[in-house]
């Protein structure tokens, strides 16, 4: 995701089931194992970016047998 204005660009979760390739029940499963989000309201929003790095350090340790 790109920034605009310097402000980070947020997506829903909608959105990044469909980037992620993921039922957006498995996204509320991940958020509850602390994948990085906003709640306004009732809604999550989400930095890609920080979404993209915290499954990367997460399989990656996952790979290591860390847990």
């Amino acid at each position: 995701m790109s920034r605009k204005g310097g402000l980070s660009m947020y997506i829903t979760l909608k959105k990044l089931s469909v980037l992620l390739s993921l039922h957006p029940n498995t996204i509320y499963k991940l958020i509850a194992d602390g994948m990085p989000n906003i709640k306004i309201g009732k809604n999550y929003r989400f930095n890609f970016e920080e979404v993209d790095l915290w499954l990367t350090e997460r399989s990656t340790s996952k790979l290591k047998g860390e847990e």
